[in-house]
């Protein structure tokens, strides 16, 4: 019989009933999905369709995308003689951006130990690891990988119980090919998933890129031309409604109350790109809302949803959204249906159907008002029934996802989720449609209070913001438009909800560090034009590259590293010819900007080398390069 996982790390908050569209009810409808298949699992009271919000949930770069991680051009392998870069680059590149300055998060320019990773040293669990070893080639058992793992971690050797994670997420995939029973399978599925979710805390990720400016073949790979997608950088989105911090409001056609833009960029001190809200299939089309985001040079974006798909018709009301739509003269993302691929959406059980009013509102949409773009939005899980929804490549515009970061899953303290990475559930449907289409985060936020504690965690959600915006451009770069959910749900969710406060500008530390982000010319805070100064990417730096100085911007090579590791802030050292230049520990990507007049032209090496929070060693890696005139 499999075992049952029953500590479901892989989804948040999932302590009561939550109403469709709030971030609290994607924590826990993403924990059902989990709770409902695993045997002595308990399933929760139905959730209550009501007033649109949002879910929560995390994932890692897929290196078979059109991503930033594409290889220096003229170096995708390491070539045994120096390659110069593309003439692209002749044109001077523009500055690198968010110049590193002096910051709390500066270190010392002096390792804080040996490079030497930890390895068991005990006797009594070198004993144990090698005797589990031995039993496990003859009777694998999950209880055996379980201990296996577990030791690893007393001794702080993270990167074996990783492996160990992995390999019994493996024995339950194996599992799953031969079980013949519905239940039996989603069982060993959903277990299969926790335990990839441990693994992913444990294991390490290291990659270094060189910013530039992309070419024009770069450019084709990252731009398929969709309905409004910028052809380089992500739009900076939010949902503002619910902010307390903002005192100005007022009410669109269906007495649904909105903060307004101009506010909001007057508290945070950033501009959007979009913002988003959500309106029930039925009601008015909210031109009062859509005039003001017109005025103030935003994005609108509806997350619109039917409590009855099969009410949804080609009909006036459709073609009279769709019309109003058109005569707003203005762009505007329509998210109909979101999170079809779980249990919890009214119109989940009927694939084809849903198909099939999907692709009636988009065709109506893609008729009727030339400035729509339509979101087909899934949540993060589960992963193996989202193609099932799918509309198809002529079905839809883009395809969005929503996910959040919280402290605790089902809002049990018992049952941390600190230490992972939010791009942790982004990667599957990456890895699924980028190819295809521009991806749209259509909520995402972090939390800095849980219900479970009501301990203030600033740094949680600093961590988290930064490890998931400062991902998108080096990892993510089809990501082409992430929106923030700015609400206090302590607050504002009704009873037995209210779980996270994701509020974005009532704790100056939290908003510092999103205009921090905001700063980079990747993200893009109106909508785009084609005149527009395309900003730098960060383009995988390999061995062997060369970098001309005629043609970096001010003399200067900004290298990013991004790190994906068992701690929120590692330590992260650079040193340029076993000369240290940089120590910081900085949560998300690291900008290491290199003057190359203090370099004599020629060979030149660049390692990278990373610590945690106690100075244990975790890995190192480095680039040799050549710096010609």
């Amino acid at each position: 019989m499999l075992p049952i996982k029953n500590n479901f790390s892989l989804l948040p908050d999932q302590s009561q009933t939550v109403k469709r569209g709030t971030p609290e009810s994607l924590q826990q409808r993403q924990q059902w999905f989990l709770l409902f298949f695993l045997a002595f699992s308990i399933l929760p009271s139905a959730c209550v369709p009501a007033q649109n919000a949002p879910p929560e949930i995390a994932a890692q770069p897929s290196s078979t995308l059109p991503t930033s991680t594409l290889p220096e051009p003229a170096n995708e392998t390491p070539a045994p003689t120096p390659t110069t870069e593309p003439t692209i680059e002749a044109p001077a590149e523009p500055p690198p951006s968010n110049i590193v300055v002096k910051s709390p998060y500066d270190l010392p320019l002096k390792l804080p130990g040996a490079a030497v990773v930890p390895q068991v040293s005990n006797g009594r669990d070198l004993a144990e690891i090698a005797a589990i070893r031995a039993k496990q080639q003859k009777y694998p058992t999950y209880a055996a990988l379980r201990r296996l793992g577990d030791i690893y971690l007393k001794n702080f050797a993270f990167a074996e119980a990783a492996k160990a994670r992995r390999a019994e997420a493996a024995m339950y995939r194996a599992a799953l090919a031969k079980e013949k029973s519905a239940a039996r399978q989603d069982t060993a599925l959903n277990s299969a998933l926790v335990v990839e979710q441990e693994a992913a805390r444990y294991e390490t990720s290291l990659q270094v890129f060189r910013e530039r400016q992309a070419s024009d073949q770069e450019i084709k790979l990252l731009y398929r031309g969709a309905k409004l997608e910028p052809i380089v950088g992500c739009y900076l989105g939010a949902f503002i409604d619910r902010d307390d911090q903002l005192k100005d409001s007022y009410f669109d056609e269906n007495w649904q109350s909105h903060k307004t833009a101009e506010e909001f960029t007057k508290v945070a001190g950033v501009a959007l790109a979009s913002h988003f809200m959500y309106v029930s299939y039925g009601q008015k089309f909210p031109l009062k809302w859509i005039e003001r985001c017109k005025a103030a040079n935003v994005i609108p974006h509806i997350a619109w949803e039917p409590t009855d798909i099969k009410a949804v018709r080609d009909d006036a009301y459709l073609r009279g959204w769709a019309k109003a739509a058109r005569a707003t003269d203005w762009p505007l993302f329509i998210r109909f249906a979101g999170e079809m691929n779980g249990f919890w959406t009214p119109y989940s059980k009927n694939p084809a159907l849903y198909k099939e009013k999907f692709r009636l509102v988009h065709r109506v949409f893609r008729e009727t008002a030339p400035l729509a773009a339509t979101i087909w939005c899934v949540g993060a899980i589960p992963v193996d029934t989202i193609p099932l929804y799918y509309p198809g490549d002529d079905g839809c515009d883009w395809v969005g996802v929503n996910l959040y970061s919280v402290p605790f899953y089902d809002n049990n303290p018992q049952r941390p989720a600190l230490l992972d990475n939010p791009t942790t559930l982004l990667e599957p449907i990456y890895k699924l449609y980028a190819q295809r289409k521009p991806i749209a985060i259509c909520e995402y936020a972090a939390s800095h209070r849980a219900a479970a504690d009501r301990k203030l965690r600033e740094d949680f959600a600093i961590d988290k913001m930064a490890q998931m915006y400062s991902a998108l451009p080096a990892l993510f770069p089809r990501v082409k438009m992430i929106n923030w959910f700015d609400a206090n749900n302590l607050v504002h969710a009704k009873a037995g909800r209210q779980l996270n406060n994701y509020n974005l500008t009532e704790r100056p530390k939290i908003i510092e560090q999103f205009r921090q982000i905001a700063q980079s010319p990747y993200f893009l805070r109106g909508p785009e034009h084609l005149a527009d100064q395309r900003p730098a990417l960060p383009f995988v730096f390999n061995d062997n590259a060369t970098i001309s100085l005629a043609s970096s911007f001010n003399n200067t090579a900004r290298f990013v590293v991004t790190l994906k590791t068992y701690v929120s802030r590692p330590k992260v050292y650079a040193a340029l010819n076993d000369k240290l230049v940089y120590a910081s520990n900085r949560p998300g990507a690291h900008n290491i900007d290199i003057d190359l007049t203090t370099l004599k032209t020629g060979a030149q090496t660049l390692k990278i080398s990373i610590f945690d929070d106690k100075n244990r060693f975790i890995t190192t890696t480095q680039r040799k390069f050549i710096v010609s005139p």
